[in-house]
Formats: structure tokens, sequence, C-alpha cells
């Protein structure tokens, strides 16, 4: 799988070099070039997010947990992904109370919700009509202290997630939307899964196609 989706973006990485070294047209070699630039980006990322499961896998990742603040954290991961958001006409909500704390390693938690919150962005309510003005989708995180764990909730009104698709979210490579969208590497729920067991904790996912989908974490309450 890993080999099939690095051959693929070298594959279009040398087609298009090779068509902007044979051609003429300016507007033509910048198309191939912008698209080298983007095989390129994506190769890197699915290299790296590899990488981070290797090494989590054979039990060589660095894991050093602390007391972190869930909504602070949330807030830094929203500001990062605003402009994601913003194109799609999504909107961010944190409503993580202010002293929801969990016992976690900052690094691994902040690609948790990277991963997490960019999916429902990218899966989320189709962007806003011009013509009637309507709104566009909605991303939700929110928190609560259990006792025992802290749950943790991101929501989202998007496309949905069939009942087959759910069983393999959290697979390496599995991408339900295979045929519309090649832009994701298939690896970010299966990283949030590696995180999430490495904290002890689980993670579930409740979906509908057409009606969102709402992703659950319970971490061990370590106060």
């Amino acid at each position: 799988d890993a080999s099939d989706e690095v051959r693929t973006r070298v594959t279009v990485i040398s087609a298009c070099a090779q068509d902007a070294a044979a051609d003429t047209d300016p507007e033509r070699i910048r198309e191939n070039i912008e698209t080298i630039s983007s095989e390129s980006s994506r190769m890197s990322g699915i290299i790296s997010q590899l990488l981070m499961l290797s090494r989590g896998y054979e039990g060589r990742a660095h894991f050093e947990p602390e007391e972190i603040m869930l909504k602070e954290m949330v807030d830094s991961v929203a500001e990062e992904l605003e402009n994601m958001a913003d194109a799609r006409n999504i909107r961010l909500h944190n409503e993580v109370p202010e002293d929801i704390r969990v016992n976690a390693d900052q690094s691994l938690m902040t690609q948790l919700f990277v991963n997490l919150i960019s999916n429902a962005v990218k899966y989320g309510k189709d962007e806003k009509d011009e013509k009637d003005e309507k709104d566009g989708g909605n991303v939700w995180i929110q928190a609560s202290d259990t006792g025992a764990t802290v749950r943790i909730a991101v929501k989202d009104d998007g496309i949905g997630i069939s009942a087959e698709d759910r069983k393999h979210v959290f697979e390496r490579f599995y991408r339900a939307d295979k045929a519309r969208d090649r832009s994701g590497s298939g690896l970010g729920l299966a990283i949030v899964k590696w995180i999430v067991d490495m904290h002890g904790g689980t993670v579930s996912v409740q979906s509908e196609e057409g009606k969102g989908s709402l992703f659950i974490l319970e971490l061990p309450n370590k106060r």
C-alpha cells in the first residue's frame, strides 16, 4: 500500500516534469510545476506519517506525557486550520470547557486534533451556495470530565460515512471516498487510533451518510 501511494505520486511528478521540459507555453509549464509542487508536498506528508506509525509500532516513538489545558490546545490547532476551514466556508467551534485537562503527550495530541479536525473540514458540509446564501458547515470540538476519563468529541454536519466504510476508517490507507478524492493519504485516522492507543484510551465513530460524523475519544483521567 505504501509503495503504491508513493509510486503513484512519483509517476505524476515524472510525467509533469517531462511535459514541462518539452513545452514552450508558459501557462502549461506553470500548471505542470504547480502539480509537481502539490504532489511532492503530499508525498512528503505520506512519508512523514509512515515514519510516525513505523516508529510507533516498533516502540521507538517519543512519548512524554504532561498536563495539558485542552481548550488552549484546540484553540491552537483551530487557528492553524482556519484557512482550510474558511476555504470551504466551515466554522470551527471550540466548546471545550476552560478547566478540562488531560495528561498526554503535547506533540502527539496536537497531531491527533490536526488529523481529526482537518478530516471533519475536508468531508464537511458543502460550501456556501452563493444563490441562496445558505450557510456552510460546522465542526464542533467538545470535551467533558467523566471522572474516570476525559471524553472528547469532534463532530461535523458533513457527508457522513456509510455503515460499510465505518468498519474500516481506522485502517491504514483506507479511503471511503476513493473516486472523488485522492488528496489524502489514508493514514490520518490510523494515526489517530495509534495515538489514542498510546495513551491507553479508546476511539470510536458514529455516522450516517448525509448526516455528519461524530468521533469520540475516551482518555484515562490521570489526575
